[in-house]
């Protein structure tokens, strides 16, 4: 039901926030705010009892976010990323490879 579901996010949000040491889950000042937007057309009515199947299967199903925010500083718009995606490829795999020495794999 919806009222689980929502508990069961919020957790999330909260068990993440201790694990990392900072504030998530809300548009709230104080808090790491992360956005993103999409285009949803909604192919039946949304209301209290159906709005977590339209997020799930409608918009999280086929995932592409329009426009996203992270930190406060837009990193997409209109479907485009705004940095270069290869040198945050580079920097991933360095992080990567780091990750794996440290854990001895």
């Amino acid at each position: 039901d919806y009222g689980r579901l929502l508990e069961c996010v919020r957790n999330s949000y909260d068990a993440a926030s201790a694990a990392l040491g900072v504030k998530l889950g809300r548009l709230k000042e104080g808090y790491q705010a992360d956005f993103a937007s999409v285009d949803y057309t909604a192919p039946t009515p949304v209301n209290q009892n159906n709005a977590w199947g339209h997020v799930l299967d409608g918009i999280f199903n086929s995932y592409h976010p329009k426009n996203l925010w992270c930190a406060g500083q837009q990193k997409m718009s209109g479907y485009q990323v705004l940095f270069d995606e290869e040198e945050i490829c580079r920097q991933a795999m360095k992080s990567a490879a780091a990750l794996w020495k440290r854990i001895g794999c």
